[in-house]
């Protein structure tokens, strides 16, 4: 659980403090501004056409060409207004969450930090120490998560992934922790 929740919350750690919610939306207006390019050149086509030669709806390869663009425009475009997540105003700034996750992960959820943690645990380094570690990391985590759920909660898109990955380090280290805590009370009493 250890290892794959460090592997997963690290790669979940958005790279950008921009909304990846409004990427798709930002793709709509790209494709919008193309699909209205594609237009106009068909337009001018078959003014041009018509103008020339008495047809205005020609059939020829170019008009093909640019009317099987527009359809896959269009196509690319309804998938992505699909794709486009609507925040509401009173939301905090994306870039909050991102430096509060990305602080998380600095600090508290280091790969360094957790595998040291790990490492304390299964040396049974005194079990006061690494009780006392697991605990306040447990608690540090807990408290992180409940934060994302609370104050970042319009970004659910984002932070349950993350807080789900983060539980699953918690749910290795209190098994790891529980394991050796058992193991070392069958030990003294074989002793």
């Amino acid at each position: 659980w250890i290892y794959i929740g460090l592997l997963r919350l690290h790669l979940l750690i958005p790279s950008s403090p921009i909304d990846p919610g409004k990427k798709p939306a930002a793709k709509v207006n790209q494709l919008n501004w193309l699909l209205k390019s594609i237009r106009s050149n068909l337009l001018s086509y078959r003014l041009h056409f018509g103008l020339s030669y008495g047809d205005f709806s020609p059939d020829s390869p170019m008009t093909r060409q640019l009317l099987l663009q527009s359809k896959h425009t269009s196509i690319k475009r309804d998938n992505q207004e699909k794709k486009i997540i609507e925040r509401p105003t009173n939301s905090p700034h994306f870039s909050e969450l991102f430096r509060e996750v990305h602080q998380f992960c600095r600090t508290t959820a280091s790969v360094t930090n957790v595998l040291s943690l790990l490492a304390s645990i299964e040396n049974n380094s005194s079990e006061f120490n690494f009780r006392s570690q697991e605990v306040n990391w447990q608690c540090s985590a807990s408290s992180f998560c409940c934060r994302l759920s609370t104050c970042y909660s319009m970004y659910e898109d984002i932070t349950i992934p993350i807080a789900n990955e983060i539980r699953s380090i918690q749910r290795g280290l209190r098994e790891l922790a529980l394991a050796n805590n058992t193991q070392s009370k069958k030990f003294i009493e074989i002793v």
